[in-house]
């Protein structure tokens, strides 16, 4: 009795071996394919202006909104900047001053 890896139950009937088979290998090939990129769309020329146009009609009425959000949060950003570059010169100042051993002057 030769032995074999698969039972013997599975390639009973004839052509019960390249059924399975094939159907292995019909489930590779979907399963590889299937993890693809798909194509990139191809738009006609009307399709194209369309989306110009109603990106640049969102473009003006988001446009000055954006401006405005941008002008309200410049004064936030630059108070928290010069914080930031004052802290970071005050510690510079301590270190050096601690360096020299020199009392250090409290900010006013």
């Amino acid at each position: 009795m030769a032995s074999s890896k698969f039972p013997r139950r599975f390639f009973s009937a004839p052509g019960a071996a390249r059924l399975w088979f094939g159907a292995v290998f019909l489930g590779l090939g979907m399963g590889a394919t299937s993890c693809s990129e798909p194509p990139p769309l191809k738009l006609t020329l009307s399709q194209r202006e369309m989306a110009d146009t109603l990106y640049l009609e969102k473009i003006k009425t988001l446009g000055p909104q954006l401006d405005s959000l941008c002008a309200a949060k410049r004064e936030e950003r630059l108070a928290r900047a010069v914080d930031s570059i004052l802290n970071v010169r005050r510690s510079e100042e301590a270190e050096l001053r601690a360096k020299y051993k020199q009392p250090v002057l409290q900010p006013q």
